[in-house]
């Protein structure tokens, strides 16, 4: 376990300009999906260079947003965010509507297809933040694009689904997040209300 945490240190160190970043269309939809669930407030874990882009459609959508991030450099990278830094799994996301929990799912935070990461290999971990969280009404979880691809991404989707169901959580939905030329997806996420 050790090892894994090094790990997931050293993939944050990548240069800013190379950093996966949340894309137009997804900002907007998950804006909107938020936005149909009554959401108002919502906290992005593990947020990184997103939050400049995230905050323009959730405020067009009327959500205010918080970012954090473990990596302080991110708050330097967007002062102007409103930003709660410290470890993803150690905060307190009760006070807000809605939290949404997107670690970084490919090597080196690329984003490129090619390098992402399956469920478990992901850190933080899906299964570690939900035994610790402590959330609003609603909890979304990013989950990596290619979750519905091959055998061993849809079993390791249901292995989460299952632990999700097991743990009293029975309204949950899979959204695939199209990018900007609405082909690829980018992500799936979880929506899951209480």
């Amino acid at each position: 376990m050790l090892l894994k945490f090094f790990e997931f240190q050293n993939i944050s160190t990548v240069d800013n300009d190379v950093t996966a970043r949340t894309v137009k269309n997804v900002a907007l939809k998950r804006a909107e999906n938020l936005k149909n669930l009554g959401v108002k407030r919502v906290i992005e874990l593990c947020v990184g260079p997103s939050l400049k882009t995230l905050e323009y459609y959730y405020n067009k959508a009327g959500i205010n947003v918080t970012g954090n991030d473990i990596e302080v450099r991110w708050r330097d990278y967007y002062p102007e965010g409103d930003w709660l830094m410290g470890d993803s799994l150690k905060i307190d996301c009760s006070q807000y509507d809605a939290t949404v929990f997107a670690p970084p799912l490919s090597k080196g935070c690329s984003g490129n297809r090619c390098d992402y990461l399956s469920i478990e290999e992901v850190m933080p971990s899906y299964y570690d933040f939900i035994e610790n969280e402590k959330c609003g009404k609603v909890i979304v979880l990013v989950l990596p694009g290619k979750t519905f691809s091959l055998r061993k991404d849809k079993n390791e989707f249901h292995k989460l689904m299952n632990f999700l169901y097991m743990r009293g959580y029975s309204n949950i939905e899979a959204v695939e997040m199209k990018g900007d030329k609405n082909k690829i997806t980018k992500y799936v996420d979880v929506y899951i209300t209480k």
